[in-house]
């Protein structure tokens, strides 16, 4: 079993990261990385994943209300296997509807507007698909 993830809030724009530690199911955001029309610095992957060193990789999938596969989706697709074939670690697609909603509220009631700046909103919607990837595993 995954002792410690990275999760990522992907977007084309802006990548959100945040660590999460299975062991005490808590996670937190250790930034938002840019992205240039969807691809990252794959240097500031490479220092990630050598900082924390993680058991596994978790990615935001993008879909719609419904259920349906948002136009960014092949994206994240692509950065999935990107991860998998660069670092051989196992990546997981975690639903992330509404993280970023829940996310931005979340800030809202803490800091108010001020507080809603993109790249912590993202950060914070990392740490959300994070919490949510842990919660659904099985713990035995």
């Amino acid at each position: 079993m995954s002792d410690k993830c990275i999760a990522f809030d992907y977007g084309l724009a802006s990548l959100g990261v945040a660590v999460g530690y299975v062991a005490t199911q808590t996670a937190c955001g250790v930034g938002a990385l840019k992205m240039t029309k969807g691809v990252p610095n794959w240097q500031d992957i490479d220092d990630l994943i050598k900082t924390w060193q993680p058991d596994c990789l978790l990615v935001g999938k993008p879909l719609t209300e419904d259920g349906r596969q948002q136009l960014v989706a092949t994206k994240a697709k692509m950065f999935c296997i990107d991860l998998k074939k660069r670092y051989k670690i196992s990546v997981y697609e975690v639903d992330e509807r509404f993280s970023t909603v829940e996310a931005r509220s979340d800030i809202f009631a803490l800091q108010g507007a001020k507080g809603l700046k993109k790249g912590f909103i993202d950060e914070q919607s990392a740490v959300i698909i994070c919490k949510q990837w842990m919660a659904g595993q099985c713990f035995t």
